[in-house]
């Protein structure tokens, strides 16, 4: 614009130092690609506080790893799925932008009603037998499972579980543990811990015995709690150990309603963000005419968005939970936010489609027959399943690092896990994303000019060996 060359010139005879940083970088503001730019930084943004959160976020609702594992091996099929069948649409009703901002929307609802999921009420059956001279809480399972634990039992620190247990008239009770407001007929809560190190109780094979060292109330602390006579109650018991929670919990995670909701919804929302930023791939080329070579730097700021807002949410998230639990809310109110303003800015892009697929399967067939595209692909997938590897199980085995670490420095006495472990999970996001994927939007074209298409695709199969054999060996999370 002539009000652009104005302020250009006037600071080119100003300094002759700005005079050769403006000619070095040909300083022009393509004022047509802004808001291209602006959708790129906002969806990255978004989806940076919930979606590398996701599944620590599914294992605090009570989701275990098999169900986690399932859920995030079927998203890419419906994504693979979606994307076609979006793009078909919007070629045949020459509606290109319309779904483009159908697609930002659903992903929105998608992923905001995320939190609307009540966790699961896991089956964590257990008996608690008060006798004299030791009460014992007992868990039996198949022998299987039980033969499984036992070389993964604590043998540092004690087992601590959260007892709900429900009385039938069992005064003992109330008495021997030393429970306040406690009726011999209601549901009484306290929590045990058992140091398996000073016993040797695991004689029956399927059942897993965890002699009460120590009993805790709100108020109080009883050591060795002790029934005369012995007294056998039914109750509910949520242990902090990993181990001891998989073995004791009894119900079938496929079996609960809350899970199909979490399931669906994350179909739902992924298949959709898919879409948006496949769509937004196709227009962003689109809106270059030609330039291709521009892309990265239109892209870029998606990957600015990423790493700012995964350490800010993960900063929020620490700060805004009480101990033992995480409050993901400022993550939902970010993501709804930022989304909120990439449909406004999204609706004044301005594309000129002119390139539509007349046949999609015969496109699609004509480019697999071709033996570089067939190898593309394939390497493709080989990346996108390594990839979907540290995007899905990296934070949860950094939490897991972090807060045995934690355990080990605070001698046991904390099994909550340390306050700052979301933010070092966002940190771990924004290096990722400054360090290593926004300097090779620069620096991609050289690599693989100086490199060649093979090599570089060689080179990163083999920097995520070299990556999951350091993963490896870490001890701490921070050097992650």
């Amino acid at each position: 614009s002539l009000l652009q060359e104005k302020y250009v010139l006037r600071y080119q005879q100003s300094s002759p130092v700005v005079n050769i940083i403006v000619n070095k970088m040909n300083f022009k503001i393509n004022y047509k690609l802004l808001p291209l730019k602006a959708h790129f930084f906002l969806i990255f943004s978004a989806l940076a506080p919930l979606l590398p959160f996701l599944p620590v976020y599914a294992k605090q609702l009570g989701f275990d790893a098999f169900g986690v594992g399932v859920i995030f091996a079927v998203l890419p099929f419906m994504g693979m799925i979606a994307k076609p069948i979006a793009g078909w649409i919007a070629d045949h009703f020459s509606k290109q932008k319309s779904v483009f901002l159908v697609s930002i929307v659903l992903t929105g609802v998608g992923y905001f009603s995320l939190q609307l999921v009540s966790s699961l009420e896991a089956d964590n059956s257990s008996q608690l037998l008060c006798s004299n001279p030791q009460s014992i809480l007992k868990i039996c399972r198949s022998e299987q499972s039980w033969s499984e634990l036992l070389p993964l039992l604590p043998k540092s620190c004690p087992a601590n579980c959260s007892l709900s247990c429900t009385l039938t008239y069992q005064s003992k009770i109330c008495s021997a543990f030393s429970l306040p407001d406690c009726k011999e007929d209601g549901i009484v809560h306290f929590s045990i811990s058992s140091n398996l190190s000073h016993h040797d109780t695991q004689a029956v094979p399927g059942c897993l015995h965890l002699p009460v060292d120590l009993a805790n109330t709100l108020t109080s602390t009883k050591v060795r709690p002790f029934c005369e006579p012995k007294t056998v109650v039914e109750c509910q018991a949520d242990c902090k150990d990993e181990n001891i929670k998989h073995f004791v919990r009894k119900d079938w995670i496929f079996a609960s309603l809350d899970f199909w909701i979490f399931f669906i919804l994350n179909i739902i929302s992924y298949s959709a963000f898919g879409v948006a930023t496949s769509m937004g791939d196709a227009l962003c080329f689109e809106m270059l005419e030609g330039k291709h070579q521009d892309y990265g730097a239109q892209r870029v700021w998606g990957s600015v968005g990423w790493g700012v807002f995964t350490v800010i949410s993960g900063y929020l998230i620490d700060t805004q939970s009480s101990s033992g639990s995480k409050d993901y809310t400022p993550a939902f109110m970010l993501m709804g936010g930022l989304l909120l303003l990439d449909l406004i800015v999204s609706s004044r892009m301005k594309p000129n489609t002119s390139v539509k697929s007349t046949s999609m399967f015969r496109d699609m067939w004509h480019l697999l027959s071709t033996p570089r595209v067939l190898v593309f692909v394939i390497w493709c997938t080989a990346v996108g399943i390594l990839t979907s590897i540290v995007w899905q199980w990296l934070l949860w085995f950094l939490q897991d690092l972090a807060i045995t670490q934690h355990r080990d420095m605070a001698s046991c006495t904390d099994s909550e896990g340390p306050d700052w472990v979301t933010l070092l999970l966002g940190l771990n996001m924004g290096v990722q994303c400054w360090v290593g994927e926004v300097p090779m939007f620069f620096l991609s074209g050289w690599v693989i000019k100086t490199l060649g298409h093979s090599n570089t695709m060689t080179l990163v199969l083999g920097a995520f060996g070299v990556r999951f054999l350091l993963y490896s060996y870490i001890t701490n999370p921070w050097y992650s």
